[in-house]
């Protein structure tokens, strides 16, 4: 549409006498402009379907890692580590601690009271 107006609007702008143009002049100067406005309206267009684009990967990629998080979660994994067997008759120096206190069994409470 604005390469369709070049000459009407020459027309009226040299009619008007506020510029020092000729037919010509006008018509080169408008039709640049013209063609400067179309390019900067593409580019506009191409970065806004680039960030469009990578928007939506990134949204994708955040979805696929959500759902693999939520299937570990439902997942639980439970780790058996099998613990010694206690001796009746704890030796001296064999003392067990738990919270950096002395572990006594409730057996031997009862036999200390």
């Amino acid at each position: 549409m604005l390469f369709t107006l070049h000459s009407d609007i020459c027309k009226e702008i040299i009619q008007d006498d506020h510029a020092d143009f000729d037919m010509e002049t006008c018509e080169t100067v408008y039709i640049q402009s013209a063609w400067i406005i179309t390019v900067a309206m593409a580019v506009n267009m191409l970065l806004k379907l680039h960030f469009a684009f990578a928007i939506h990967s990134y949204s994708n990629r955040v979805q696929q890692e959500q759902q693999s998080y939520d299937s570990y979660q439902d997942t639980v994994v439970i780790e058996y580590t099998p613990m010694p067997a206690l001796d009746e008759k704890l030796q001296p120096g064999n003392v067990i601690y738990v919270a950096g206190k002395e572990f006594i069994p409730d057996d031997k409470k009862q036999q200390h009271v």
